[in-house]
C-alpha cells in the first residue's frame, strides 16, 4: 500500500466484459508449473478398500520383456500415473501380498501340475472342444447362445483364488461387485468346472462385502407368533406414540394399551413420555378401572425400564416382559393397532392437527366396537360380555327380566363359548399370517461359538458407514430367532435377532 501511494492514480470502475486483463490474471495458469512439489506425502487409508494397483492376470512373453518389475512382480505402479502412496494403516482387505500376476509360462506350469488338465493334454486324440497353443496352454472352446465362439484359458485349481481376487477384490478390475457381475466378467476370460459355485463361495466369504453391502431380500427369520392368552386381560402390550403435533391442551404423545386376547384398546393423551406419566396412567387409568393383568409387554424405552416403573409393576404383582432391542415386530399387535389408529385420528383432526387429543377417545371407542378379523368379535363384546349400543342406533325393546342366578348362568355359557371361539379364531389367523410371512424367507440357524457380524446401529452412521460391524461370537441362543452375541474386543454382550446377524 505504501508503494502505491507514490503514484498519482485515478480509481475507475471497469465492467467485467472489458476488464479482460484482470479476468485472465484471476485464472490458474494453463501450462504446467515449472516446479512440482512432491514432498507432501499422499496418504490413502485402506481399512475397508484395496489399494490402487494395476493387475495383469495374463501376460504374453512379449509384454513381459517390455515391462520392468519392482521387487513384487504382481504390482505395477507407473510413476506417471500413480504417485507413490504411503498406507496409514495395514489393509485388512489388501491383496498386495497375493501373487496375482502370471504369464502364459506360469499358467502352463500350473496346468501341467493339475492331473485333470494333464489327462486332457496327454490324451491320444485331443477333444475337439479343446486346443493347445504354442505356449502349451490348454484352451476350452466355448460357444455362446449368440453364436460367438471363445477360446478360454483352462484355469487350474491352484490359480482360481488369484483370479477371483483380481476380478473381485482389486480396485481396477473388481471393485467388490456382486456374483453375477463378477461371473460375467470372468467367464469370457477363463474356464474351470463349477466356476459359478466358486464365485458365489468367494464373494460370500468376502468380509468387506459382508460388512458393507445392503441386503436386497426379505429380512431373515421366520415369524415367531406370541401364543394368544386363554382369557381376557391376562397379557397386555403397551407403547408410546409420538411426538406428534402439540395440541391446544399441550399434549404431544399418547399411550396405547392393547389386550392381546380381546384386542381391546385403552388410550390416553399425555404431554410427555416420562416414566412418571406412564406409571400414573397404569395405576389410575388401567389398574383402578379394569384390574391388574398377568403380563405387560413393552419395548426397552427408558420410560419402561426406570426404577419407578419396575417398582409399580412389582408392587401390583405383574410380570414385565421386554422385547429385543430394534425389533418392533416382537410387540407387533400394539404396533399394528398404532398403524390403524393414527390415520383415522388424522382424518378426524382439524387442518392444524391441534385437536387430535379430543378425537382420540372417540376413535378408540369406534375401534373397540368394530369386529376384529382375528377373533371374529368386537373387542367390546369380549371385554364386557355384551354388544355395544351407539348413539345413532334405534331404541330396542328392553331385555326379558331374568333372575340373578339365571343371568349369571347365561353369561357364563356365553363367555365360555365366546372365549373358546375367539381363541380358535386367533390361532387360525396367526397360522395364516405365519405362512404368509415365512414365504420365500430364509431362517438361518447359528451355533454357539460361531463368529458373526451384526447390524451397525450407531447414531453417527452415514451413507459411507459399514452396514455391519464385528466380529462377534454367538454365546447363547434365547429362541429360534434371538441370540446373545459377545464382542470379541471388549466382551460386551448384546441381544439381537437373526435379521441383524450375518455369518462370516
Amino acid at each position: 500500500m505504501t508503494t502505491l501511494q507514490q503514484y498519482d492514480m485515478i480509481i475507475r470502475h471497469i465492467s467485467g466484459k472489458e476488464n479482460t486483463t484482470a479476468d485472465a490474471l484471476s485464472r490458474y495458469p494453463v501450462d504446467k508449473p515449472d516446479v512440482i512439489d512432491d514432498n507432501e506425502p499422499h496418504l490413502i487409508t485402506s481399512s475397508t478398500q484395496t489399494d490402487d494397483i494395476f493387475i495383469n492376470a495374463v501376460t504374453t512373453r512379449a509384454m513381459t520383456r517390455k515391462q520392468q518389475f519392482s521387487s513384487n512382480p504382481s504390482i505395477q505402479q507407473p510413476s506417471k500415473l500413480c504417485p507413490p502412496t504411503t498406507s496409514a494403516t495395514p489393509a485388512t482387505s489388501s491383496i498386495n501380498d497375493i501373487q496375482i500376476f502370471f504369464d502364459n509360462d506360469t499358467l502352463a506350469q500350473h496346468q501341467n501340475a493339475a492331473p485333470e488338465i494333464q489327462r486332457i493334454k496327454k490324451s491320444r486324440r485331443l477333444h475337439p472342444n479343446y486346443v493347445i497353443d504354442k505356449y502349451n496352454v490348454l484352451f476350452k472352446i466355448v460357444k455362446r447362445k449368440s453364436g460367438q465362439q471363445l477360446h478360454l484359458r483352462y484355469l487350474p485349481a491352484s490359480l482360481i483364488v488369484k483370479v477371483l481376487s483380481a476380478y473381485h477384490n482389486s480396485t481396477f478390475c473388481g471393485a467388490h461387485f456382486g456374483v453375477k457381475r463378477t461371473f460375467y466378467k470372468i467367464r469370457d476370460r477363463f474356464y474351470w468346472p463349477n466356476m459359478y459355485k466358486d464365485i458365489v463361495q468367494h464373494i460370500s466369504s468376502c468380509i468387506n462385502c459382508r460388512k458393507n453391502k445392503p441386503s436386497r431380500r426379505k429380512p431373515d427369520g421366520h415369524l415367531q407368533s406370541i401364543e394368544p392368552p386363554r382369557g381376557v386381560w391376562e397379557r397386555l402390550a403397551m407403547d408410546y406414540v409420538g411426538p406428534v403435533p402439540e395440541s391446544k391442551s399441550g399434549n404431544k404423545y399418547f399411550l396405547v394399551l392393547t389386550d392381546l386376547f380381546s384386542k381391546f384398546v385403552v388410550t390416553k393423551p399425555v404431554p410427555d413420555n416420562t416414566s412418571t406419566t406412564v406409571a400414573r396412567f397404569l395405576l389410575y387409568g388401567v389398574f383402578m378401572l379394569y384390574g391388574v393383568p398377568l403380563e405387560i409387554i413393552t419395548d426397552n424405552g427408558r420410560h419402561f425400564t426406570s426404577a419407578l416403573y419396575e417398582s409399580l409393576i412389582k408392587l401390583v404383582g405383574c410380570c414385565h416382559i421386554k422385547t429385543t432391542p430394534y425389533n418392533p415386530q416382537a410387540n407387533g399387535q400394539c404396533e399394528r393397532h398404532n398403524g390403524t389408529l393414527v390415520p383415522n385420528l388424522i382424518a378426524l383432526s382439524n387442518h392444524s392437527r391441534s385437536n387430535w387429543d379430543e378425537k382420540l377417545l372417540p376413535t378408540t371407542y369406534s375401534y373397540n366396537t368394530t369386529r376384529h378379523d382375528s377373533t371374529g368379535y368386537t373387542p367390546f363384546e369380549l371385554m364386557f360380555a355384551r354388544s355395544p349400543r351407539f348413539m345413532f342406533d334405534f331404541i330396542s325393546p328392553p331385555s326379558v327380566p331374568l333372575t340373578t342366578d339365571t343371568y349369571r348362568k347365561t353369561m357364563q355359557q356365553f363367555m365360555e363359548h365366546t372365549l373358546l371361539a375367539a381363541r380358535n379364531n386367533n390361532l387360525r389367523h396367526q397360522l395364516k399370517a405365519k405362512q404368509r410371512y415365512d414365504s420365500n424367507r430364509s431362517n438361518p440357524q447359528y451355533y454357539i461359538g460361531q463368529n458373526v457380524i451384526i447390524r451397525n446401529r450407531s447414531l453417527a452412521m452415514n451413507k459411507f458407514s459399514s452396514k455391519f460391524i464385528g466380529p462377534y461370537t454367538i454365546v447363547k441362543q434365547v429362541n429360534n430367532k434371538t441370540y446373545v452375541v459377545q464382542n470379541t474386543k471388549n466382551n460386551q454382550h448384546t441381544r439381537i435377532t437373526v435379521q441383524d446377524i450375518r455369518s462370516i
